[in-house]
């Protein structure tokens, strides 16, 4: 790090400590020091010229930094939440959430290392994967019975189409009853799979 320039007014961590204090923000001295050392605080450096390597914050950066551990109280006090929240609390893993939050429209703005989302967005997407698991323990896919039978789930949707299995389409993706499927399973298989008529579904589908 770089020896603090003389136009620019810099406060040090015990003075950074202090105006936090000021603004009722509770934070350990140790969390501060962390931040200047990662990056973290924008334009924060070590004096290198001085013999204790002293850690400087730019004046003109408190705001920024007050923002910052306001909203991260947010956080503690269950105003806001993070995806590893929600990864948590809807039994997800937090690295498939994380790959997968823009592509599904989870909206988070970044704030340190925390990808974090307001209550009302939380709550909606909560519902949402709840949703989803309570529907996977009630129906299966035709890629769950083509796994199952050692077929494509392409030939399962034909059957479907032709009757042959009982599901019904919801958005793109068709559904079967577990129940039914765990009962009737076996009896669709051996018809399914018998050859005469897999070979003519086979020549359709082509």
């Amino acid at each position: 790090m770089a020896n603090p320039s003389k136009n620019i007014k810099y406060l040090s961590v015990y003075e950074v400590m202090g105006r936090l204090k000021e603004e009722g923000i509770k934070v350990s001295l140790n969390s501060v020091k962390h931040r200047i050392d990662t990056g973290m605080i924008y334009g924060a450096i070590r004096d290198e010229a001085d013999v204790r390597k002293r850690r400087l914050v730019p004046f003109d950066a408190m705001p920024s930094i007050i923002d910052y551990y306001q909203k991260i109280d947010r956080i503690r006090e269950g105003e806001d939440y993070t995806l590893s929240h929600l990864a948590r609390d809807c039994s997800l893993e937090s690295k498939y959430l994380l790959a997968r939050a823009n592509k599904i429209g989870i909206k988070t703005m970044k704030i340190g290392n925390f990808c974090v989302m307001e209550k009302k967005e939380y709550d909606k997407w909560r519902i949402y994967f709840g949703a989803r698991e309570k529907y996977k323990k009630k129906y299966v896919t035709t890629g769950f019975i083509g796994r199952a039978w050692g077929i494509s789930h392409f030939l399962v949707d034909y059957y479907i189409k032709r009757g042959k299995i009982p599901g019904k389409k919801i958005g793109k993706r068709y559904f079967i009853s577990r129940e039914a499927f765990n009962t009737e399973g076996e009896k669709w298989k051996d018809e399914c799979l018998n050859k005469t008529y897999r070979k003519k579904a086979l020549e359709e589908k082509i």
